[in-house]
This record gives structure tokens, C-alpha cells and sequence, in this order.
């Protein structure tokens, strides 16, 4: 949602490309909050006791 968002305050904006009007980081920055937010956040999957392997 919050993709949808930055991109509809930017939609009049006359270009070809997305990246001229939304930077690659911000997309990328969202996509990591949702990683987060749900629990997939690479790092933090890493640091916590595996369910189901032993280390």
C-alpha cells in the first residue's frame, strides 16, 4: 500500500521511467518494513533459534 501511495503523489509527474520519479531506495526501504512488520527480515530470522534444526 505504502508503494501505491508514494507513486500516486508522483503520478504527474512526465517521465518514461519510474526510477526518475521514485528513487530505487524507497521502494527497496518499504519493502524492507514490510519484511519487519511480517517477520521475514533476513537478519533478524538469523539471530533467533531455528524451529526445526538443531545448531
Amino acid at each position: 500500500m505504502r508503494v501505491i501511495i508514494v507513486g500516486g503523489g508522483l503520478a504527474g509527474l512526465a517521465t518514461a521511467d519510474v526510477e526518475d520519479a521514485i528513487p530505487h531506495a524507497e521502494p527497496a526501504r518499504i519493502a524492507d518494513g514490510y519484511q519487519r512488520t511480517a517477520g521475514f527480515d533476513p537478519a533478524l530470522l538469523n539471530e533467533r533459534e531455528s524451529f526445526g534444526v538443531r545448531r
